[in-house]
């Protein structure tokens, strides 16, 4: 999660977004504008989903972390199981290695 920090995010991601449109700008096709704003939507696509899926694996393990006994192993799979979609697979692989301990 140190990685999405947004202000970082925000330098790492938005200065090369930044000198991608200063050039398409330069360029007087309407064609690199088209392109570049393609990729700055995918790029933002591309961030949201990092975010989330790194929202969801950080609750997940916090989830896992807490079983530490055969009732706390039972909570986590209740909570997982509540929780998380049945396809999620950080919960799939959460609810395995919380069985393997029984």
């Amino acid at each position: 999660m140190a990685m999405l920090n947004p202000r970082t995010l925000g330098v790492r991601v938005g200065i090369p977004i930044l000198v991608a449109w200063v050039i398409a700008f330069l360029i007087p096709s309407w064609i690199a504008k088209a392109v570049v704003g393609v990729l700055t939507i995918a790029v933002l696509g591309l961030v949201a989903w990092a975010y989330r899926f790194a929202t969801k694996s950080r609750d997940v393990a916090s989830i896992v972390r807490g079983a530490d006994s055969a009732e706390g192993r039972k909570e986590a799979l209740d909570k997982l199981d509540a929780d998380f979609k049945k396809d999620d697979t950080a919960a799939v692989f959460a609810k395995a290695q919380l069985l393997m301990q029984d």
